[in-house]
């Protein structure tokens, strides 16, 4: 709803909207606040920004052991999202179903891993060969 909004008021109100949005993003994301990146999500979680705030709810939740709710986020992003977003979502996501005796579940991920492209680096400056071979 927002993107038609967004289209109807051209521009101007499309760039502020996005300005808006993206502020919010930031804000729920420095807070590190499970509930806060929950409500972000619930009214934001359609928008492109969503995914690095999905992502940051996820290893954060992990941490909490709320491990079911973080891999439904991790498997949205590392399904949706492109590059390194995807790459990161799904090594940890790969990381976290080994872990705990899924290895199976983390085949399709794995593989995503090593056959990804060598240009495209995680936040960390690592391949996914490279987060492959750690695994």
């Amino acid at each position: 709803r927002l993107d038609a909004l967004g289209k109807a008021g051209g521009d101007e109100l499309s760039k502020a909207l996005d300005k808006e949005i993206e502020s919010r993003r930031a804000k729920a994301l420095e807070s590190n606040d499970v509930a806060a990146m929950r409500r972000f999500l619930d009214f934001f979680g359609d928008h492109p920004a969503a995914n690095e705030l999905r992502f940051g709810l996820a290893k954060r939740l992990i941490e909490d052991g709320s491990l079911l709710e973080a891999e439904n986020l991790l498997r949205r992003v590392a399904d949706s999202a492109e590059g390194s977003a995807a790459l990161d979502a799904g090594g940890t996501l790969a990381t976290l179903l080994v872990k705990h005796g899924r290895g199976g579940e983390a085949e399709a991920y794995l593989r995503r891993l090593e056959q990804s492209p060598a240009d495209v680096k995680n936040a960390e400056g690592r391949t996914g060969a490279d987060l492959f071979a750690e695994l």
